[in-house]
């Protein structure tokens, strides 16, 4: 974590950095943004939000009269930081230690952030920098729930793969998997989250399959069937997504009426016929025309942040 995020305190434990902090000991051109999350951090972990808003605002201001700047003490950015602080600290296993929790919220660590609640033309006022001010475009999150906090971008800044990887993770899905034959008595199988219904009638359902699989390729007379997997059938959703190729004897297969391989015991199957294939991005969205199905019996298996999870009625 540290050779991706630097504080300058980052060589002082906690006591240390909050002794020397609040002693105005510590050396102003070390005090970055993030040791101004990390002091938050602190007070929120050790006080609550309540007590932590009034200690990090005394305790910043007697800083900035330290070094004869009282002018540059900014009230409402120091009690918005530490509100997101305290947000993102409810959404977090508990931890003492501040690089796993910065690692968790990247964001945090972005000195812009606050742009997606307040207008720049608020934050450079007077009045916001004299006392607290709510924020004019959108509030700030809650720490009443667990969960993501992380705000949303804005003015056209793009998304990263990882935060947008993060973000669709957050959503949960079942887990499917997706066969025809292969070569050779061969099944070709791969696990895909990415699967929706389309239309009732005529009654259609599309998956997403990387460009890099051999499910990118098809012809016009493939026929397929996608399986949704039981919360006991972790195991298979791990190995379809390491290999394209599966051997019949491997796994328990049948036959659906369309000839294409079905996956013994799924929660529920769907024989398809392919309809069309559209290239988007680094992904093919594969549209399929049901023309039959299987229905099990069972809970289904849930993938939810990266990982797997059991559901239950």
């Amino acid at each position: 974590m540290e050779g991706m995020v630097i504080w300058g305190s980052v060589e002082l434990d906690e006591e240390e950095f909050v002794r020397s902090f609040e002693s105005c000991e510590y050396p102003n051109e070390r005090f970055k943004h993030l040791d101004h999350i990390r002091l938050a951090w602190i007070y929120v972990r050790r006080f609550g939000v309540g007590e932590a808003e009034n200690r990090i605002a005394n305790a910043i201001r007697r800083f900035a009269v330290s070094l004869g700047h009282e002018e540059k003490y900014h009230q409402t950015l120091t009690k918005a930081w530490l509100r997101l602080v305290y947000a993102a600290y409810c959404a977090t296993p508990a931890t003492d230690d501040f690089g796993k929790f910065i690692g968790a919220h990247l964001w945090l660590a972005e000195r812009n952030a606050l742009g997606v609640f307040y207008s720049e033309q608020l934050l450079s006022s007077e009045r916001a920098r004299r006392g607290w001010i709510e924020p004019d475009l959108r509030s700030l999150p809650s720490g009443n729930s667990r969960g993501s906090c992380v705000p949303l971008r804005t003015g056209g800044v793009g998304v990263s793969s990882t935060e947008f990887k993060t973000a669709c993770g957050l959503f949960p899905t079942g887990v499917t998997v997706v066969a025809r034959k292969g070569g050779l008595g061969t099944v070709q199988a791969m696990t895909v989250s990415s699967f929706a219904s389309v239309s009732l009638v005529p009654p259609l359902a599309l998956v997403c399959i990387g460009k890099q699989s051999v499910f990118s390729e098809w012809s016009a007379c493939d026929s397929y069937t996608i399986n949704v997997l039981k919360r006991d059938q972790e195991s298979l959703s791990i190995l379809f997504s390491r290999r394209d190729d599966i051997a019949f004897d491997e796994v328990q297969w049948g036959t659906a009426l369309n000839g294409a391989p079905v996956l013994c015991g799924a929660l529920a199957s769907l024989e398809c016929e392919l309809r069309q294939v559209c290239l988007a991005g680094d992904h093919c969205i594969v549209l399929g025309t049901v023309t039959g199905a299987v229905i099990g019996d069972g809970n289904p298996l849930v993938r939810w942040r990266g990982g797997y999870h059991l559901v239950s009625p």
